[in-house]
């Protein structure tokens, strides 16, 4: 006598629905994260690019600020040395006229 083998009730076809829906979704939800992964990621390198710019440019601020600093008291210096100069220039004035009506003295004697 031939076994017949029943087809699949209702209730197992339904249950292999069920779970390849299940099987899909999650499928579905991995595929999601790895794309918000990648998202967040990309996100995440592009901060780090923008803030290692960032610090480049603050850097650059500050050894241009240093830079100026020390050409500031350079100039300071160099002024003080004019000043110097030139408050010692009416003495050399004098000193000068002072030689030149001597030398004039001595010549007419």
């Amino acid at each position: 006598k031939d076994v017949k083998i029943p087809e699949k009730s209702a209730v197992v076809r339904w249950v292999e629905q069920g779970l390849e829906s299940a099987q899909k979704m999650e499928e579905e939800k991995e595929m999601n994260c790895r794309d918000e992964e990648d998202r967040t990621r990309q996100r995440i390198d592009e901060l780090k690019k923008t803030l290692n710019q960032a610090n480049g440019e603050i850097q650059m601020k500050r050894d241009t600020r240093k830079k100026l600093k020390e050409d500031m008291d350079k100039l300071l210096v160099e002024i003080q040395q004019i000043k110097s100069c030139a408050s010692s220039l009416p003495g050399i004035k004098r000193d000068k006229e002072e030689a030149k009506q001597e030398q004039t003295a001595d010549e007419v004697s």
